[in-house]
């Protein structure tokens, strides 16, 4: 199995006693998101914030499936592909491993699109 990282860091997923890791690719999968203004809300006596409402235009630099390869997204990029078997995101939920100050060190499984 070929593995793309299309995320801008290194992903590490800890297997039992091995660590894999997968250096960036060089290309980073993003989704284009088209942003319109919706309001301006008074925060805290008078300080006005802008509220803004987002969509999905595009995905942008997610090859086209390729027998033996798979890509690793981010979480974002992975709720946005649909119809996908080779498209995955790190696991940062309940089962990372993190540091002490809850950075994540590694990942142990992998998230597949619905």
């Amino acid at each position: 199995m070929n593995e793309i990282n299309l995320i801008s860091h290194t992903i590490k997923i800890q297997l039992l006693s091995t660590t894999l890791s997968f250096e960036p690719s060089g290309s980073v999968a993003r989704v284009e998101m088209e942003e319109a203004y919706r309001s301006t809300l008074d925060l805290d006596e008078g300080y006005p914030v802008d509220v803004i409402t987002r969509k999905t235009k595009k995905i942008i630099n997610l090859p086209e499936p390729k027998p033996g390869f798979i890509y690793i997204v981010s979480s974002m990029v992975l709720a946005e592909v649909k119809d996908r078997n080779d498209v995955f995101a790190p696991d940062t939920g309940d089962t990372a491993i993190r540091d002490d100050r809850g950075f994540i060190k590694a990942v142990t499984r992998l998230v597949a699109s619905n």
